[in-house]
């Protein structure tokens, strides 16, 4: 008895919810009511093509030109950490001196070691 309680139970509640999901469609009804409502969203669904089209190619030129600097700049922006300009120590040239005098061999933040961190990079460097 209790068993089929519970399925009742658990049967109904589906059925609620998925008319509680229903609700999102709500909104929609200003689309019958305000004509400009109507408009706005008819030009929004008529953009979303060329936005596909432009997001795609502007994605494509960040991955080129990631590849590229990937090609360029993998492993040149390792640095010691005593010299991080590279300035005041030239001989630092390689992780073994830095390690010698007691400096750590680290990269920076923004590097173009693989893909992923090259189009993280471009995009920091890109929005300032």
């Amino acid at each position: 008895l209790v068993m089929s309680l519970v399925a009742v139970e658990t049967s109904s509640l589906r059925t609620v919810r998925t008319l509680r999901v229903l609700r999102v469609l709500r909104p929609l009804r200003l689309l019958k009511t305000y004509k400009g409502v109507r408009v706005l969203v008819e030009g929004l669904l008529q953009s979303v093509h060329t936005l596909v089209v432009v997001s795609t190619i502007g994605t494509l030129f960040y991955v080129g030109f990631g590849i590229w600097f990937v090609n360029l700049l993998k492993g040149q922006l390792w640095h010691c950490s005593l010299d991080p300009s590279g300035r005041l120590m030239p001989k630092l040239e390689t992780r073994e001196d830095c390690a010698a005098l007691g400096g750590e061999w680290v990269n920076t933040d923004s590097n173009f070691d693989n893909l992923g961190a090259a189009l993280v990079s471009l995009l920091h460097i890109s929005t300032g």
